[in-house]
């Protein structure tokens, strides 16, 4: 599609096709598959209303995705208006608070900060009944905590049915649905307390799984569960040295064990400021730098305090011992690698004695920067708050 036309071919090519087949073929197939939803339900529910409450729990947020819920919430009105209570109403709501035990999980246990910055805002609207942007932003990519988030509405289903829960009216969502299960005479019975307890059983149940689990990472394909922040030296050699050439993204690991800061606490503004580029901040524990990736030394200082190197994949990174430490003139620093030697990941680049160092007056802080940021959409930083050598510290994305 020539880009002079393509903004405005594009879309209407797309709905010039698009909708006919859904007015012809995907409104009736949904139409169709909506009612047998919609008998089966019912059926369910006069068999066994602990198991209707269980299974609509668990499969009121998949039937949103595919419209098919369309095809329950018309008996639920009819329930109301016949016999002047809903039976399907709990279960129906209690299908936000399994993802919002997700949620909150991932809040606290996620790496990935597009992770947390997603999280944080569909938490808010779930609680409050509007779960298609946590359905759509992170469940289905993630596709395991989904599975978690289920596993919750499950058990809080059960406490639905088993107590026989119902409500009383139509009305909020979220948090608001327990109005639904005052009575009409305006008394808060066991309907509305044990609401209140399946909603929270729901999320407690759904956040502990998620906090037991791994969380995968959004942007990998196939959602490859995050074990980099575990992997060993050997694993993370194994990982840089195999990347294919034609990738877009680059797993840099930590070449020092220490606790990690924000590369904007650099006591050097010019590094601070993100001048020199985008990067981190470690508090070595032992003093030994190592090679983050496999790659050539592109530069190394006379005196042993900082060393370049560009990898495989072409990231420029800059490693910088101590701050000012180039006034030591090479006092604590032992070079084990020249210019243009090639490295693999895990490597030991050079070895600084941090004692020395402190007892001379000077900060032993390594930062370690991606020289060439710019070349990227962005770079991905660990939010850990400590690394051993050998640990994801950072992914660069072209």
């Amino acid at each position: 599609m020539p880009k002079l036309v393509s903004s405005f071919l594009t879309p209407f090519l797309t709905v010039l096709i698009s909708f006919p087949i859904s007015i012809m073929v995907i409104g009736p197939i949904a139409n169709v598959l909506a009612d047998l939803v919609g008998l089966g339900f019912t059926s369910i529910n006069n068999f066994s209303p602990v198991l209707s409450a269980i299974v609509l729990a668990v499969a009121w947020q998949i039937l949103v995705i595919f419209g098919l819920h369309w095809g329950i919430i018309p008996i639920s009105y009819l329930l109301l208006a016949e016999t002047g209570v809903n039976t399907l109403g709990p279960a129906m709501q209690i299908s936000t608070f399994g993802v919002l035990g997700v949620l909150l999980a991932l809040i606290v246990k996620a790496k990935e900060t597009k992770v947390k910055q997603i999280a944080i805002p569909s938490a808010l609207s779930v609680t409050f009944g509007v779960s298609e942007p946590a359905i759509y932003g992170l469940m289905l990519p993630l596709r395991r905590p989904f599975i978690y988030a289920l596993i919750g509405n499950a058990v809080g289903g059960a406490w639905l049915g088993l107590n026989n829960v119902v409500s009383y009216r139509t009305g909020g969502l979220g948090i608001f649905s327990v109005f639904n299960t005052i009575t009409p005479e305006g008394e808060f019975g066991s309907a509305f307390w044990n609401s209140i307890i399946a909603y929270l059983i729901a999320v407690v149940v759904a956040f502990t799984v998620q906090m037991f689990m791994p969380v995968p990472l959004l942007n990998k394909e196939g959602n490859e569960e995050k074990a980099t922040e575990e992997k060993t030296t050997e694993t993370v050699v194994a990982d840089s040295g195999l990347v294919d050439e034609g990738a877009n993204e680059e797993i840099v690991a930590s070449p020092v064990t220490g606790s990690v800061m924000p590369l904007s606490e650099a006591a050097d503004e010019v590094f601070a400021s993100g001048v020199m580029g985008k990067g981190i901040v470690i508090d070595p524990k032992i003093g030994v730098v190592k090679a983050p990736a496999n790659g050539t030394v592109a530069s190394i200082f006379e005196t042993g305090h900082a060393i370049g190197i560009k990898t495989d994949m072409g990231a420029e990174i800059l490693i910088h011992i101590g701050i000012d430490t180039v006034e030591l003139d090479g006092k604590g620093f032992t070079k084990l690698v020249a210019k243009g030697d090639k490295v693999l990941a895990g490597q030991e680049l050079i070895q600084f004695d941090i004692e020395a160092i402190k007892a001379a007056g000077y900060e032993t802080l390594v930062l370690v920067v991606v020289l060439n940021s710019k070349e990227y959409t962005d770079v991905l930083l660990t939010d850990a708050k400590t690394v051993n050598t050998g640990d994801y510290l950072f992914t660069t994305l072209k």
